[in-house]
């Protein structure tokens, strides 16, 4: 089973940025409960949203050949925690990338206020290494709206 944190895609222009919603849920508003901490979206959640829009572009860009893992976290700084119910906009956009690596800036946001922002490297992979690209294809139409 994946994980699926970015429910739309609003837009992406190739190798260069990506803009994307996450609505967070009832569920992942309970995830932090045990720990005293309930109502907020954990942090590596929010930070692992990031990594799978610029996933995303990386893949749309690349014409469904690449796909990424996590490389290394810059200075990524957490304002405010998400709350159930907040629907967060995510802006990644490519600051640099070599043919093994992509570095991208992060910014969420919600109505309320500035969560997050930061500065994440991914490493690419060939895409058939983790994914069933036809897979990949028709969750790209649904989060896209091109179905």
């Amino acid at each position: 089973m994946r994980w699926c944190f970015v429910d739309r895609i609003e837009s992406c222009l190739e190798w260069k940025s990506i803009t994307a919603c996450k609505a967070v849920s009832f569920e992942e508003f309970h995830l932090l409960e045990k720990h005293g901490r309930q109502g907020e979206l954990p942090e590596s959640l929010l930070l692992e949203t990031c990594v799978e829009a610029l996933r995303w572009l990386i893949v749309c860009s690349s014409g469904f050949e690449l796909s990424a893992v996590l490389h290394s976290i810059d200075a990524f700084s957490l304002h405010t925690p998400a709350r159930c119910g907040d629907v967060l906009r995510l802006t990644v956009a490519i600051d640099s990338r070599s043919p093994e690596t992509v570095s991208a800036f992060c910014r969420v946001l919600c109505s309320r206020a500035d969560l997050a922002e930061g500065t994440i490297c991914v490493k690419t992979v060939p895409l058939d290494r983790s994914f069933d690209r036809s897979l990949l294809q028709g969750a790209w139409k649904d989060l896209h709206g091109k179905a």
